[in-house]
């Protein structure tokens, strides 16, 4: 997978898998235009912005993993505002087969297995 995150590092961006699906989060900041500067005849002026033409604010993404994906093997590289997302893929001999599971008891009780949630740290 790859995702255009111009402008963004690696603290800005989060990934998590949880119940099989692939989200991908973050928030670019808006640029303050009082805090840029421009020497001109040896003076610091302030400048003023006419247009931005920049996003802004927090944005997600989320994308449904194949059944055959090997989530232990997820890795993340941001590199000049391109983030590609790896993994490798089970084999079909290598994927687990799905399980009936009985109900105990009369009540209500859940008794469902608890999905594994991962999350992952971009390389630089």
């Amino acid at each position: 997978m790859i995702l255009d995150v111009p402008g963004l590092t690696r603290d800005e961006v989060r990934i998590e898998v949880e119940n099989w699906v692939l989200r991908v989060s973050g928030e670019r900041k808006r640029e303050d235009a009082e805090m840029r500067t421009k020497k001109r005849s040896g003076e610091m002026m302030r400048l003023q912005w006419h247009r931005v033409e920049r996003s802004h604010g927090k944005f997600w993404r989320q994308f449904r993993m194949p059944e055959n994906a090997d989530l232990s093997s997820l890795r993340a590289k941001l590199a000049n505002g391109v983030l590609t997302i790896t993994y490798a893929k089970l084999s079909p001999d290598m994927m687990e087969e799905r399980k009936t599971v009985g109900i105990d008891g009369a009540g209500g009780g859940d008794s469902a297995a608890a999905v594994p949630r991962y999350r992952v740290k971009p390389e630089l």
